[in-house]
């Protein structure tokens, strides 16, 4: 009988288990999941399982209907894994990706993803952010005044000292960095001359990893003058070179390049041996036998420490719904009550200043040392370069030259501002006289431009510049100055601004030049029109269209914007160049090109209509010439465009000449080339347009009137390619050279066969000019 009960009692405990899991599950189900994805930095941790947990207890516990996923990358199952961490996630968000709603990214991506974050100003209570505006977390997780995420936790180095050796020898522990290398010196000797030959030094903490560039850029900054400056002193400064040469120094007195080059895993084993005088390192619940201290400097009083950890952010690509959920997750992980039990339970260092004023705090952790601290961020590194990863492993490999190898330290230093300064071509002549150069060049040619207008008030400047007005020949001279805009635009760093500059600079370039003479052509169409007279009514209209036309495609542009890239040399100086968004950028860029070949195609057809024409006979061909020029040059521009430069000056002086050499021809073919014509002796003038005018050949009588509308497209064409006159309503009056045009055609008569002469022979003279120069 008790048996049974007990059987009975069992069934229904396990019918109530299964009844809590199902109400589980239903609740659970309802509920809206929020995805994180996260870095571990340690192999096997279960941490952020823990906290997932955690948060969701409170979750089910405040009936938030909020489940947290998280995804932990690990050593396991990332190769190269901090590096191809941050790939993974600039995927992700280049491609606005709503896989994951919130991220923990290393402190030195802020500026990566702020384009992609966020901005916690606008989803954050003002009393929650105010907890970290006075610690480090200004200097992480802001960028451009936007608040990119909030801190998770942070690092920082430290110095852990034996302490059994210390006391062993009754020495303080050292305050500077030459204090450190006598009593580690002292200490060295007499333990070896014990027979303690395994002891080391110091580890220096340079390893190919980016542990390198936090121990370097630490170890700089513990050279400034004075523990109140906060800035760093710079890799051109004195103080750089002294701390390098410092840090060679302990390596080659208490250290090996072996030693200075230790993994994360050697070292962490030197801590827990104990079998070392010095130990720099992240500030972790290891290491019992060391006391940790700051980090020395060079003067007393005066040190520093990187600042690392992690920062989380939520992502600007996720649903409104997700974007509220995941900010509450934001909240709570960043909320002071989890911080307090989050660093006393693992140790960790909090972004919130105050808790070290916390008694629950100080008991397991050094909330003295913490005050202690003088940080360094890295972020300063990032403001001048895209690519951080790229710049730490570049950095690395130039800092190993000087303290494994014979590189000297003035052309380490000068190699490590290479990488992250961005040069340019400027007027200064401090690096290269070539800026100030183009200048002059261009100054001389515009002035030159601009002087030469007076030749429009020549007294034979109707002969000459007779195919268009004064004020259309100021257009076009206008038009050949506004190319050199490109080359002003090419000074100093690139921007979206100067990137738009100098498309500008080309398209409407292009329009002020070629547009009146366009204009003119049209006006001098064959055939009379209604068409044409409303054109020649309405000339500065027709202008305006072509201009409106650059602005649309410019606009067009525009918004699709620019993007400066540093155009990084290995070895060399680094320059930014313009490049486009997305692919759509070079469609819109290509459309612009492609829409100014169609108006070259159609303004040469009608220069091959007017070929023969006499009174605009030499100007067509002026115009034909200017026109392949001008196609060869762009072709030119666009090669050179395409060509990767490892020198900055060389980009800026090809781009700058080719531009310079279109400005040069359209002035020389549209505007010089008359200049000469204006010594041509007037009789000349007169016998060269006679012995055109007796080119023509002349038709009969009965060819006076020729209907057009009975000849077909292509007998149209050829008849006004080979007219010499205007044609007047739907007949031809008098045309030249078309006797080929009549003889092929059968359904065109003619009942009498004596020549005329063309209308316009009659004064062969103002027939050149009959276009009104005034």
């Amino acid at each position: 009988m008790i048996c049974n009960n007990i059987i009975y009692n069992l069934k229904m405990v396990k019918l109530a288990f299964f009844l809590f899991v199902e109400l589980l599950f239903l609740i659970c189900s309802n509920a809206i999941e929020i995805k994180s994805l996260i870095l571990s930095y340690v192999e096997g941790d279960d941490l952020f399982e823990r906290m997932a947990n955690q948060f969701n207890d409170y979750s089910l516990e405040n009936n938030l209907n909020i489940t947290l996923k998280i995804n932990a990358y690990s050593i396991s199952n990332t190769t190269n894994f901090v590096n191809q961490f941050g790939k993974t996630i600039d995927e992700l968000l280049q491609h606005k990706s709503k896989e994951y709603d919130i991220y923990f990214y290393d402190v030195i991506y802020s500026k990566r993803y702020s384009s992609h974050f966020l901005d916690l100003n606008s989803w954050i209570p003002r009393n929650h952010l105010d907890m970290y505006t006075k610690g480090v977390a200004l200097e992480t997780c802001k960028y451009n005044g936007k608040w990119v995420g909030l801190p998770f936790h942070i690092d920082f180095s430290v110095l852990y000292v034996n302490r059994e050796l210390f006391q062993k020898y009754e020495l303080e522990y050292p305050k500077t960095w030459d204090e450190l290398i006598e009593k580690g010196k002292f200490i060295l000797d007499n333990e070896r001359a014990k027979g303690n030959n395994e002891l080391i030094g110091y580890n220096g903490l340079v390893p190919d990893n980016e542990s390198c560039i936090c121990s370097i850029l630490e170890f700089i900054y513990s050279y400034r003058n004075s523990k109140d400056s906060k800035v760093f002193p710079g890799f051109d400064s004195e103080e750089a070179a002294e701390a390098l040469n410092k840090l060679k120094e302990i390596k080659e007195n208490l250290s090996s390049d072996q030693i200075f080059q230790s993994s994360d895993f050697e070292t962490v084993n030197y801590l827990i041996s104990g079998n070392a005088i010095y130990i720099k390192y992240w500030n972790i619940p290891l290491g019992d036998k060391y006391d940790k201290i700051n980090l020395p400097g060079k003067k007393e009083g005066v040190s520093g420490t990187t600042i690392g950890g992690f920062d989380v952010g939520v992502s600007k690509y996720i649903s409104s719904n997700h974007k509220k959920n995941a900010m509450i997750v934001l909240q709570y992980f960043t909320s002071k009550e989890f911080q307090k039990n989050y660093t006393i339970t693992e140790r960790r260092f909090s972004g919130i200043p105050s808790l070290y004023d916390d008694d629950d705090v100080c008991a397991v952790l050094e909330c003295d040392l913490f005050k202690q601290f003088q940080p360094i961020s890295r972020s300063f590194v990032v403001d001048n370069y895209d690519d951080y990863d790229e710049y730490s492993l570049k950095f690395r490999t130039y800092i190993a030259k000087f303290l494994f190898g014979n590189e000297s330290i003035s052309k380490i230093l000068s190699n490590i501002i290479d990488i992250s300064k961005n040069y340019s071509v400027l007027l200064s002549t401090d690096t290269t006289k070539v800026g100030l150069i183009f200048l002059i060049i261009s100054c001389i040619i515009i002035m030159i431009m601009i002087l030469s207008l007076l030749f429009l008030l020549h007294p034979k400047a109707k002969y000459a510049f007779g195919f268009m007005t004064i004020d259309f020949w100021i257009l076009t001279i206008f038009g050949c100055i506004l190319y050199l805009g490109f080359v002003f635009a090419g000074y100093g760093d690139a921007t979206k601004f100067k990137c738009h500059g100098k498309m500008i600079a080309q398209t409407l370039g292009f329009t002020f030049s070629l547009a009146p003479s366009f204009h003119r052509l049209v006006c001098n169409f064959p055939r009379k029109t209604h068409f044409t007279g409303w054109i020649n009514q309405n000339r500065y209209i027709f202008i305006l269209s072509f201009i409106v036309l650059d602005v649309l495609l410019n606009e067009l542009l525009f918004l699709s914007s620019y993007n400066t890239k540093v155009k990084i040399i290995d070895d060399g100086k680094n320059y930014k160049i313009c490049q486009h968004r997305s692919t759509i950028g070079y469609v819109k860029f290509a459309f612009i090109y492609l829409v100014k070949f169609i108006i070259i195609l159609i303004f040469s057809f009608i220069i091959y209509l007017e070929w023969n024409l006499r009174r605009s006979y030499r100007d067509v061909r002026v115009l034909i010439i200017n026109l392949i020029m001008n196609v060869m040059l762009y072709t030119i521009l666009a090669a050179v465009n395409i060509v990767n430069y490892d020198d900055y000056i060389l980009h800026f002086v090809f781009n700058s000449i080719v531009v310079m050499i279109i400005s040069i021809f359209n002035y020389i073919l549209l505007y010089v080339i008359r200049i000469t014509w204006l010594f041509q002796d007037k009789k000349d003038m007169k016998r060269n347009t006679s012995e055109r005018s007796k080119m023509a050949s002349y038709i009969s009588n009965s060819c006076n009137k020729i209907q057009i509308s009975s000849l077909s497209v292509v007998e149209r064409i050829k008849l006004y390619h080979n007219s010499n006159s205007i044609i007047g309503g739907k007949t031809v009056n008098g045309v030249s050279r078309a006797n080929s045009v009549i003889h092929n055609n059968p359904s065109i008569k003619s009942s009498e066969n004596n020549p005329i002469k063309s209308s316009s022979d009659a004064n062969p003279e103002e027939s050149v000019h009959a276009y009104s120069f005034a």
